[in-house]
């Protein structure tokens, strides 16, 4: 459970959930009595997987929203019927300061990376190809544990809900970010397959096949530039 007051601090209280019959639920619903919740509301603590209790500047009891979670780190077959991303090796959360770290989303998660970028409102992504550059202080064994790869993070999304961290694969960072503009602005960033102008294209054909022996071959034996390049985002969030 996160708690946050009406000057914006914020309390981790772990142990207190919903969702099931169990302790933690128990334990939520005590303090859910403490607050003054009614106690019809209370008891439905164990039939929804997520919850807000908003109170005035007072701290008297204004309304509680029962909805469905959204992040979850329950490992069950049937985790999306009830969630959406699944935290784990691959993915991690820091509720307070409203950041998402995900690993190879494209490989790992790909239907929960998406349903990311529906719900936390995008604004604007940033990328950068250029080795040894990360975007963050944070390095991916730092929030993965030592398994993990060794890759910077070379893409950040920031929205309105929250910022998604992403480190992923240098082969295949560019189709990621395109995937994500084509989802977003139903536009793409790129429009051919080599390097032109500083800058990476991708296509999906070319009608000079000397042409683009050519750059192929430019390509191999000129070192490619790097790109650190902003994209604005205009896809509106699902709320839940």
């Amino acid at each position: 459970m996160v708690i946050e007051s009406q000057k914006e601090t914020i309390w981790l209280c772990t142990g207190l959930n919903c969702g099931y019959y169990g302790e933690g639920p128990r334990a939520t619903a005590s303090v859910l009595r403490l607050l003054q919740v009614p106690e019809a509301k209370i008891k439905l603590i164990y039939e929804y997987s997520g919850f807000v209790v908003d109170f005035d500047e007072k701290g008297n009891y204004q309304g509680i929203e029962f909805k469905e979670g959204f992040f979850s780190s329950f490992y069950n077959p049937k985790v999306e019927e009830v969630f959406h991303c699944q935290l784990g090796a691959h993915c991690s959360v820091n509720p307070v300061n409203r950041k998402v770290y995900m690993e190879n989303p494209q490989l790992n998660q790909p239907s929960a990376f998406f349903r990311c970028l529906e719900w936390m409102n995008p604004i604007e992504m940033e990328f950068t190809t250029q080795f040894g550059t990360s975007l963050s202080a944070l390095t991916c064994s730092e929030v993965f544990g030592i398994q993990s790869s060794n890759i910077p993070c070379n893409l950040l999304i920031r929205g309105k809900r929250f910022m998604l961290y992403g480190f992923i694969r240098y082969d295949e960072l560019l189709s990621v970010v395109q995937s994500i503009a084509l989802y977003c602005n139903k536009k793409a960033i790129y429009n051919n397959v080599f390097w032109n102008q500083d800058e990476y294209h991708m296509e999906s054909r070319s009608k000079n096949n000397v042409k683009a022996l050519f750059q192929l071959f430019k390509r191999i034996v000129l070192p490619s530039p790097p790109i650190h390049k902003i994209v604005s985002l205009e896809l509106d969030g699902d709320a839940r």
